[in-house]
């Protein structure tokens, strides 16, 4: 009788794993000593220390966006005063809610963008929390021989790289 018991409660066990198994759109997210992870992507958190080796004293994961390409998510909002120009190779940036906001000086060719994809480079751009994450840019005064000119930063120009949302 106990044996019965026993598979019994074993077939129940692997039927239940295999329904589970069976969910459909299930994105499991994990993190995890500075990873995360959804779509079967493996997401570096991009941190101070980052910063400060790919670019150096006073770059912040704050202020800065990664110079080497790579899989990275953000835990805090970005201001960049400079367009980042996603590295050559595939980056894959998970906003994880959070906003990049480009507040581009006047010193900036008014031709500038927030993000500038150089050719030999591909930025796919994810969100985890449900489609909050953004990338905008704020206005700026460009001043050209006297004229005074209201400027709004296009967000995202690639010169033949690729963009993915």
């Amino acid at each position: 009788m106990k044996q019965k018991k026993k598979r019994r409660l074993l077939s129940f066990l692997v039927m239940l794993a295999m329904v589970i198994s069976l969910l459909p759109g299930m994105t499991l997210t994990a993190y995890a000593d500075g990873q995360h992870t959804h779509n079967d992507i493996t997401f570096v958190e991009w941190t101070d220390a980052l910063a400060q080796e790919q670019w150096g004293s006073g770059r912040t994961a704050a202020n800065s966006l990664p110079k080497e390409s790579g899989n990275y998510y953000l835990t805090k909002d970005v201001t960049l005063t400079n367009e980042w120009t996603v590295p050559g190779g595939t980056t894959k940036l998970c906003l994880g809610g959070k906003t990049i906001t480009g507040k581009l000086s006047e010193g900036t060719k008014h031709d500038s963008s927030v993000v500038y994809i150089r050719s030999d480079g591909t930025l796919k751009l994810y969100d985890d929390e449900e489609g909050t994450g953004k990338i905008v840019s704020e206005e700026y005064v460009y001043s050209d021989e006297g004229k005074n000119l209201t400027v709004l930063v296009q967000v995202v120009s690639t010169f033949d790289g690729a963009f993915n949302m």
